[in-house]
């Protein structure tokens, strides 16, 4: 996913869609750069503020999954 630049965004875009987009954009750039640091889960999600849980669904809505080096547990 290209990183999205709100200053180039279609002056016709309505503002929920540039806004879900630059959102998006952060999100997964925001976790590529914490799996980076963190060697597990539990200390990515302390370092986010954000539960396991919710950063597990954060890495799969966004593929990146295969990039916590398989600290993830199976989905359920």
């Amino acid at each position: 996913m290209v990183p999205v630049n709100p200053i180039t965004m279609l002056p016709n875009e309505g503002f929920k869609q540039a806004r879900r987009k630059v959102l998006e954009s952060f999100e997964r750039d925001y976790l590529l750069r914490v799996l980076e640091h963190h060697t597990t889960i539990a200390s990515a999600s302390r370092a986010c503020g954000v539960t396991r849980k919710h950063l597990r669904q954060l890495l799969f809505k966004y593929g990146l999954r295969e990039r916590a080096r398989g600290q993830l547990p199976g989905p359920g």
